[in-house]
């Protein structure tokens, strides 16, 4: 029943953190600066600060929708966030994660390669609003920029260009710009290293930043990822086990339980497998030889966990393990319940291609959680982007708000451009009939009777 699946979310569910905006520039498909932004440009623009007696949370959406043809750049735009946010809150690879920064855009009838890749983000992490701006071409960082309001008064923390390196450490510290310049490398970020300094507020930006940002994406190393975070989580958060089961019977899936199953690994499997990873990850000594590391004994022990499903077929339940499920039931598995984590956490969910292997009312009932304001009691984002143009439909009800739709479109040269749904449309209009019709763009454009003459003289 979805009004109980609504009251069950809405008893699990402070903010703690918005995204107000980001943009890319130079990045990949994206030649020119796109943005996204999810709220009402003329409150965000004019008060840095939210009006009298207001949160963001009244001005921000909850949700933004990216739709497109193939390679038009919707899953491009989310990468960019997913680069930045891992430059900014991993400072074991910080420089790996800056070089990955710069990815010029690429064509014949201009020289992207003399510009540097540009990324701006704004948002109120951590109970302050923050804006962040980095710009990285090939020999490092060119211009690195962080602000910050206390109140009404904005206070410039990090000022960065590639000669010089100035970071406000207040009345604590006192070091000059060239102390600074030769401590950060140019390919590393100054807001991550001033972070590694134990300077405060740089601390505070980039925790936040790691600790308010998760991600989805298709790659089958992200799937096993995921859902060796559920039955980890599932091991030591026993209270999950209810959002589980409640998950699994909303999907109708014919479910009726599950539990978690845990094999000891024999300990020479572990010390072989350990070992291999040694090999492959430590770095070579001065005679190219690895070193020897000793396990300790409760080092090797290692517990294989996975899922097995129950289902109730002629009055008898019967395991399942994942291997003999649907795809769609484990896709529905390894997207809801993070989804619904971020979501009672009041975090930001960046979801690549939030359809795959899953039905359209699937799709719909993640997205109204995120909509829901019964349900989304702490300010949580969810970020997507899809072709399921269902989404889009005005009936039985509207799924999103004009203001959450956007789209994304490759040009002729190449160049891809995120923008929101046009101002002429009106509330009464069929979105999704529009967008068939390529009245809004973004749409793909098969060459049809080309590839049936193919097929018709392969088959001649």
């Amino acid at each position: 029943n979805i009004c109980d699946f609504y009251a069950f979310f809405a008893y699990l569910c402070q903010n703690e953190g918005v995204l107000i905006s980001f943009a890319v520039e130079n990045y990949a498909g994206f030649a020119e600066k796109s943005l996204l932004t999810l709220g009402d440009a003329a409150i965000i623009n004019r008060y840095r600060n939210p009006p009298k007696n207001n949160t963001w949370q009244d001005h921000v959406e909850n949700v933004a929708g990216i739709f497109g043809a193939n390679a038009s750049g919707k899953s491009t735009f989310l990468s960019a966030i997913v680069c930045l946010t891992r430059a900014i809150s991993t400072p074991n690879y910080f420089r790996d994660a800056v070089e990955a920064l710069y990815r010029p855009f690429k064509t014949r009838y201009h020289d992207y390669d003399n510009y540097p890749s540009s990324f701006e983000l704004d948002g109120v992490f951590a109970n302050q609003r923050w804006e962040y701006q980095v710009a990285v071409d090939s020999q490092g960082v060119v211009s690195e920029y962080l602000t910050t309001w206390e109140g009404s008064y904005r206070r410039k923390i990090i000022e960065r260009t590639r000669q010089e390196i100035w970071i406000n450490w207040g009345k604590e510290k006192n070091i000059s710009r060239k102390n600074i310049a030769e401590v950060i490398p140019r390919n590393s970020l100054a807001v991550t290293m001033a972070s590694l300094f134990e300077h405060p507020d740089a601390g505070k930006f980039c925790t936040a930043i790691r600790e308010d940002f998760a991600f989805i994406r298709p790659e089958e190393a992200d799937k096993q990822a995921r859902h060796a975070w559920l039955t980890e989580a599932l091991l030591k958060r026993p209270e999950w086990a209810q959002v589980v089961n409640m998950v699994l019977q909303v999907a109708d899936l014919g479910i009726s339980g599950f539990r978690v199953n845990e094999e000891v690994v024999p300990n020479k499997y572990v010390r072989i497998a350990k070992r291999i990873n040694e090999v492959i990850n430590s770095e070579l000594g001065e005679e190219g030889q690895t070193q020897e590391v000793e396990l300790e004994d409760e080092e090797a022990q290692q517990m294989a966990t996975a899922l097995v499903l129950k289902h109730r077929l002629n009055g008898k339940e019967i395991d399942f393990n994942l291997e003999e499920e649907s795809r769609g039931t484990i896709a529905w598995l390894n997207v809801a319940i993070p989804a619904i984590y971020m979501l009672v956490n009041g975090k930001t969910l960046v979801c690549d291609e939030l359809d795959d292997s899953l039905h359209p009312s699937l799709v719909a009932l993640l997205v109204s959680l995120y909509s829901n304001p019964r349900v989304n009691t702490k300010g949580a984002q969810l970020v997507f982007n899809t072709n399921d143009v269902s989404l889009l439909e005005r009936y039985p009800e509207a799924i999103l708000k004009r203001e959450e739709i956007w789209f994304s479109e490759k040009d002729a040269n190449g160049n891809c451009a995120l923008y929101s749904l046009p101002e002429g449309v009106r509330k009464e209009n069929n979105i999704a009939k529009l967008y068939f019709q390529g009245a809004l763009g973004g749409m793909p454009y098969p060459q049809s009777l080309a590839l049936e003459k193919l097929v018709s003289d392969l088959n001649s």
